[in-house]
């Protein structure tokens, strides 16, 4: 087991004394755990698992996993890495669908999906924001973003106004490229904006930062002591916002207790 300031993080192995179900299960004894994400190349105990999972959607506490061992190459490694059989990839989505489980496909977007669902503000259905500081990258996250099946909200008429006020030759809209004239000298998109954002609301928000190959230490820590959710990468983002949103659903709505329209800021 290794601890960090806001991670717990626990490695099964080959499961020879302790799998999958058991680390779940003292995992949603701990008092800190907001959420459990899982990267496995099989489930050794399908029963316990069953159990465990299902218990989880019991306590309201999000699984996010993602499956190694869908195609012949990957089910042969992981054969031949730890004995793992990787099994029907139909019967283990079906297994997550039927306990509301969410299924990823990669480890940034296990990280950024369990970091948005671990946050205490809950997910709603209603589609979210996005705020950039570049027309290219409102356009982008737009095509991503029908591509990969995220939903932004059209902005009410109330909020269309009021960022005409501080952008008057703007044309807001959803992505918004929320820089103004004066741009190089706006504090309007910085960490510490966003973050002031946060602390005026009970809205659902993360920060995005698409610059993926700088170091982020400083934004990232800001973000954790304020307890904002921090991704790195628009594709992570929008897959992870996109699974934040629909998570209500998979559960039939039994986690929301007040509808909230998420939104995200990018630095």
């Amino acid at each position: 087991m290794r601890r960090t300031t806001s991670i717990c993080r626990f490695f099964a192995g080959q499961e020879i004394c302790t799998t999958v179900d058991e680390y779940m299960d003292y995992s949603m004894h701990m008092p800190t755990t907001r959420a459990i994400a899982l990267f496995v190349e099989t489930i050794r105990n399908a029963l316990g698992f069953r159990r465990s999972i299902a218990k989880a959607r019991q306590l309201e506490i999000p699984v996010v996993v993602c499956k190694v061992g869908r195609t012949e190459v990957s089910a042969r490694q992981a054969f031949s890495h730890t004995g793992a059989i990787a099994g029907d990839s139909d019967t283990f989505d079906a297994l997550l669908e039927r306990y509301g489980a969410v299924k990823v496909d990669s480890l940034e977007q296990l990280l950024s999906t369990a970091t948005l669902l671990s946050n205490p503000r809950k997910p709603s259905c209603e589609g979210f924001a996005m705020f950039t500081d570049s027309g290219g990258l409102c356009g982008l996250a737009g095509d991503r973003g029908a591509t990969l099946g995220t939903n932004f909200t059209p902005l009410r008429e109330e909020t269309n106004k009021a960022l005409k006020e501080p952008m008057p030759l703007s044309s807001p809209n959803n992505p918004l490229d929320a820089m103004s004239d004066d741009r190089y000298e706006s504090e309007f998109m910085t960490i510490d904006a966003a973050l002031e954002a946060h602390s005026v609301t009970d809205k659902p928000m993360f920060v995005l930062s698409s610059y993926t190959g700088f170091p982020q230490n400083r934004a990232m820590e800001k973000c954790r002591a304020a307890d904002v959710p921090f991704i790195i990468g628009q594709d992570n983002a929008l897959t992870a916002a996109k699974n934040f949103l629909s998570y209500p659903r998979a559960n039939d709505g039994e986690l929301v207790t007040r509808h909230q329209r998420g939104t995200f800021c990018r630095r």
